[in-house]
C-alpha cells in the first residue's frame, strides 16, 4: 500500500471512532482506545469476550486490504500447574572500590560502612 494509509476498525459490528469509547457485545460492554493504528480493548473482570474484530486499510492509491479475526477469550482463565517450593536467596553487599564511588554512587551507598562525600 502507498502511504498515507487510512485505517478503519470495526469491533462487534460497530465502526470505531478515534479516541476512547465503548461498544456493546453479546457478553457485555467492551471499552476501547483507538490511536491511529493501535487499538486497545478492555473488558470487565471475569467478562468473556466473543466477537469479531475487522480492520480495513486503504492506501493513497485507493487500494484496500481487509481482514477479520474472531476474538474468543474466557473471562476466567484457569491454569493448573505443580507448585514449586519457595527458594530463599541470600544477597551480600560488597564494599565498592574507592575508584568507583564517583561514578556509581548508588552502589557506594548500598555498601555497608562506606561513605561518599
Amino acid at each position: 500500500l502507498a502511504f498515507p494509509i487510512d485505517y478503519q476498525w470495526c469491533l462487534c459490528g460497530t465502526v470505531l471512532q478515534e479516541g476512547e469509547g465503548s461498544v456493546t457485545s453479546t457478553t457485555g460492554t467492551l471499552s476501547y482506545k483507538l490511536e491511529g493504528r493501535r487499538l486497545t480493548i478492555e473488558s470487565e473482570m471475569a467478562q468473556d469476550i466473543s466477537c469479531e474484530l475487522c480492520v480495513s486499510a486503504i492506501g493513497a492509491r485507493d487500494r484496500e486490504l481487509f481482514t477479520c479475526i474472531q476474538l474468543q477469550k474466557p473471562g476466567i482463565d484457569r491454569q493448573c500447574r505443580r507448585c514449586e517450593p519457595r527458594r530463599n536467596f541470600h544477597i551480600e553487599y560488597l564494599p565498592a572500590l574507592e575508584d568507583l564511588t564517583g561514578w556509581r554512587p548508588l552502589i557506594a551507598h548500598a555498601a555497608p560502612g562506606r561513605q561518599v562525600s
